[in-house]
């Protein structure tokens, strides 16, 4: 998954963060359906997004907020998820 976070400060400025999203097939409520995961994937990245979004960080730090941060909201939605930080 390639996110692409927009900030404003004096310029646009585009911050691209490369992560993969993991979830379980099943977990303690249940089968996990590539829809669901999908659905609350989204949820979670806009959330986090909205959260760090104008925290003013670097690129590599606003990345890892951002990860931290949908990690937290998709763990809320989907027990046993997991977001690793990729390599460009």
């Amino acid at each position: 998954m390639i996110i692409n976070l927009l900030r404003f400060l004096d310029e646009p400025d585009f911050v691209t963060c490369y992560l993969s999203v993991q979830v379980p097939e099943s977990n303690v409520n249940g089968t996990v359906t590539d829809g669901f995961a999908q659905r609350m994937a989204a949820q979670a990245a806009d959330a986090a997004a909205a959260r760090v979004a104008g925290q003013g960080h670097l690129s590599a730090e606003l990345c890892l907020r951002f990860k931290v941060e949908m990690l937290r909201e998709l763990e809320l939605l989907i027990p046993g998820s997991r977001i690793e930080q990729l390599l460009p």
